[in-house]
């Protein structure tokens, strides 16, 4: 995993966190698909500021911010860059976990519906 330096980040609790993660055997992320948190900066890797503004549209869309409000805007701009395996975006393109809830989360927030709509339409 590579993850822009940030001077507030705990690499080291990142580190901590995903090893109890893999270690717990109810979960299904695998123990050797994920390494040691590697910081690099947006010289090292441009990429990072890309992957960086995509992530900060999902968290955005996903997650309420203090007045309990989210904003699906910068998403649904993005919308048509999402990859989707045989047309479904909720496969690979916008992974919603726990993945046992996502269908029922999905039907609560149009948004979702929409970006599902898009990628029909492709």
């Amino acid at each position: 995993l590579y993850f822009e330096s940030r001077s507030n980040m705990s690499y080291r609790a990142l580190d901590d966190y995903l090893e109890r993660v893999k270690a717990d055997p109810s979960s299904e992320l695998v123990a050797n698909v994920i390494g040691k948190p590697i910081p690099r900066t947006g010289q090292e890797c441009k990429n990072l500021q890309i992957a960086d503004a995509c992530i900060g549209a999902c968290f955005a869309a996903l997650e309420p911010n203090r007045y309990g409000m989210t904003d699906q805007s910068y998403i649904t701009f993005l919308r048509e860059r999402f990859y989707r395996r045989s047309g479904n975006l909720l496969s690979y393109g916008f992974k919603l976990l726990p993945y046992d809830g996502a269908a029922e989360f999905a039907g609560k927030n149009g948004w979702i519906r929409e970006l599902e709509q898009a990628s029909a339409s492709r």
